[in-house]
């Protein structure tokens, strides 16, 4: 063998015994190093407004992606009293979609949907409509008919009953407002129902809603929202999801390990 050989296979030799007697080392000081506690950190991303009711959102995604029928069945099989007070609002409100729209395929879509909570922004916008159409009112049921503001069923009844300003005009419904019956009359005037199924206003001002469209005398459109959990009966799924707090925002949290060094 060459000298230039031997000397090559000698310095080999040496790299090799260096490289194993560093890792050697680093492995001795990190085992004689203290031990680091690991400090778990959660980040959330929330929403700029309160958890919205998941009951609600259920309502507004079967009107997008069903029709006026499927949005009224909804509406009103949310405003039934639960049989049984212990019933789980979450299965109750997915058995609620599925029967509205009658395809696993768009239940199944729908129920990822409602997870995400895809349909409180729209929720938000609705409650952000009624406050400024409805200006200081505080009632948990509010129907707005050319810009005049009913609170009770009594007066709504009355004002219906009395024709005063219900002439054609005003604010016209939007290609997202299900009519009730499933067309709106351009020569009627539209009311604007600012209400939840399932609280305990919504049913008679429905009920006062349903008896002046059948009679021809004005259009009606529900545009949901709870304005408190306080308006919502407690046999019904009506605040189911909502609370006082930002809603968290599914899907954009991260939890960190951070570890001192």
């Amino acid at each position: 063998m060459s000298p230039h050989r031997r000397r090559d296979d000698r310095a080999r030799v040496a790299r090799a015994v260096g490289t194993r007697i560093l890792a050697c080392a680093i492995a001795l000081a990190l085992v004689a190093a203290p031990a680091r506690a690991a400090t778990s950190v959660t980040v959330a991303m929330r929403a700029g407004w309160r958890a919205t009711s998941g009951a609600l959102e259920a309502l507004i995604g079967v009107g997008d992606v069903g029709d006026a029928d499927a949005f009224w069945w909804t509406a009103s099989a949310l405003d039934r009293s639960r049989e049984d007070g212990s019933v789980d609002c979450a299965r109750s409100v997915r058995g609620v979609v599925e029967g509205a729209l009658r395809d696993g395929g768009r239940a199944r879509a729908m129920g990822l949907a409602l997870g995400a909570r895809a349909y409180s922004p729209r929720l938000e916008s609705v409650r952000e409509m009624a406050t400024r159409a409805t200006g200081g009112s505080e009632a948990c049921c509010r129907v707005v008919i050319n810009g005049r503001v009913h609170e009770d069923a009594e007066t709504l009844k009355a004002a219906l009953e009395s024709d005063e300003g219900l002439e054609s005009g005003g604010e016209t419904p939007t290609t997202r407002d299900a009519a009730y019956a499933g067309t709106f009359n351009e020569s009627l005037a539209t009311a604007f129902a600012y209400m939840a199924p399932g609280t305990r206003c919504y049913s008679a001002m429905h009920d006062v809603l349903v008896a002046a469209v059948e009679a021809g005398v004005v259009n009606y459109a529900l545009r949901p929202v709870l304005f408190d959990a306080s308006c919502a009966r407690e046999d019904a799924c009506a605040a189911y999801g909502a609370t006082e707090d930002e809603l968290q925002l599914t899907g954009f949290g991260v939890e960190l390990a951070v570890k001192n060094m």
